[in-house]
């Protein structure tokens, strides 16, 4: 009995031919990945006039606007959800404040004091420690007495 495979005797089985890319030289044949690209980031920073401008500068659903003030006083960033409900964040920039003195300082009559007392050892060939002054040996510099080097 002839074996019957159902299949009509023009059938001719299809495989299908996929292009090949040459292997690169010094690389095993390895299974092909495709890299994919970064999305494009679209950084553009629009100049606004007021906080009411800001709120009014159509952004697209699902898109992200920054903005900032023309006399630099605030920065805002307005997002656009996928419902077109926008949501304004408003960053203040506060003008930087000087920095203040160290309090490490003396004052006209002090420096005097010091400089007198200074030259008083130097007449006298009396040793001069260099090292840092504390208030405790400023009031003996003033008194004439020796005092014990600080740290420093």
């Amino acid at each position: 009995m002839a074996y019957n495979n159902y299949f009509p005797a023009t059938y001719q089985p299809f495989y299908p031919q996929y292009p090949q890319q040459p292997p690169v030289q010094g690389m095993a044949q390895q299974p092909q990945q495709q890299m994919m690209t970064p999305p494009t980031i679209r950084a553009e920073i629009v100049q606004v006039g007021s906080r009411a401008e800001a709120l009014n500068f159509p952004v697209g659903a699902g898109q992200t606007q920054m903005m900032i003030m023309r006399d630099d006083s605030a920065i805002f960033i307005k997002s656009a959800f996928a419902n077109g409900q926008a949501n304004l964040d408003e960053y203040i920039r506060k003008p930087k404040e000087p920095e203040k003195p160290a309090a490490d300082y003396i004052t006209r009559e002090e420096f005097e004091q010091r400089i007198s007392a200074l030259q008083r050892k130097v007449v006298n060939n009396e040793p001069i420690s260099v090292a840092r002054t504390t208030a405790a040996t400023a009031t003996a510099a003033e008194s004439g007495t020796d005092a014990p080097a600080g740290k420093g």
